[in-house]
């Protein structure tokens, strides 16, 4: 077989016809760091499949969407650039301004509960997707 060199990996096969690898200890600790990293990312998705079993939600949250609305972000920020929207594009799918978007998404503005389902219709996401009290009540039942 041979020897493959990879940066910082060899691949090499003995005598005996034994397939091996070698590395460096530095890339042995950041591979050990990425199996940690798995580990709190299934953690993660582990506890949000149980807080939505808890509360009967079985709409599907991205893990990245999860991860920025439990960081704060404001949900229609979120699933708008989670759909790859602009904020022009959806102020044109919902019949308002650019503006009235922007203001929304900082929390200067809170949109009526027609607006609201508009938006959520569009972006295609439940109501309460899109609820501060729904971002709450998730970060609580994740912890």
């Amino acid at each position: 077989m041979g020897r493959k060199r990879t940066p910082h990996i060899h691949y090499f096969e003995t005598p005996a016809g034994e397939r091996m690898v070698a590395m460096s200890l530095d890339l042995l600790a950041e591979l050990e760091d990425l199996e940690d990293l798995e580990d709190e990312v299934l953690a993660a998705q582990a506890a949000w499949e149980r807080a939505q079993a808890a509360t009967g939600d079985d709409f599907p949250y991205p893990l990245e969407v999860l991860q920025r609305l439990e960081a704060g972000e404001h949900p229609i920020k979120v699933w708008r650039e989670h759909r790859r929207l602009t904020q022009a594009a959806l102020a044109d799918a919902v019949g308002t301004s650019n503006a009235y978007i922007s203001q929304l998404e900082t929390g200067h503005r809170q949109p009526s509960r027609k607006m609201l389902a508009a938006i959520a219709n569009t972006l295609g996401v439940p109501l309460q997707a899109l609820t501060d009290d729904a971002r709450g009540d998730m970060a609580d039942d994740a912890a």
